[in-house]
């Protein structure tokens, strides 16, 4: 089993934000990965503070109860193995801790409740091309913790024959 190191960047429930390297399976997905821990991320490489103020620590524990998100900062790291939304997905808001709003889209049948898909598929859930509201940025990929959502919202209707 070959390890290899992979840049990471986290948004904590705290709101702040630290980017470090996690030692990740090869060819393993990054929502796998943080899926598979049950109390704590190790990282090593670790930046963290204030903008202008960081402090670099060589490894850091982080409990996987305060991770809202975790985006990936290489290509060679894959989010998922899902495939990226297609013409027929569903327009999403998702609220999560700490006061965030994102616009998403997931590929999800329109007949299955979106709460019965998130609650069949805990842990960190892959999203592509997430924008966070009222603050003008757009993540490319994002593994969002399951347990950090908060409220879930469609943002277009839900039956297809509706919208013709």
């Amino acid at each position: 089993m070959l390890l290899e190191r992979r840049a990471v960047q986290l948004r904590l429930r705290n709101r702040r934000a630290l980017n470090g390297q996690i030692h990740i399976t090869e060819g393993q997905s990054l929502a796998t990965f943080l899926s598979t821990k049950l109390h704590f991320l190790n990282l090593t490489q670790v930046e963290w503070g204030e903008e202008g103020a960081e402090t670099r620590v060589p490894h850091l524990s982080v409990r996987m109860n305060q991770i809202v998100w975790a985006v990936p900062m290489e290509p060679a790291l894959h989010l998922s193995s899902a495939e990226l939304p297609s013409d027929d997905r569903r327009s999403l808001e998702l609220l999560v801790e700490g006061g965030y709003r994102l616009h998403v889209q997931l590929n999800v049948a329109r007949e299955t409740r979106m709460s019965d898909h998130l609650d069949a598929n805990p842990g960190f859930l892959p999203l592509w091309s997430v924008r966070i509201v009222g603050t003008g940025q757009t993540l490319e990929r994002m593994a969002l913790n399951h347990d950090a959502i908060e409220v879930i919202r469609e943002l277009d209707r839900t039956d297809p024959r509706e919208r013709a």
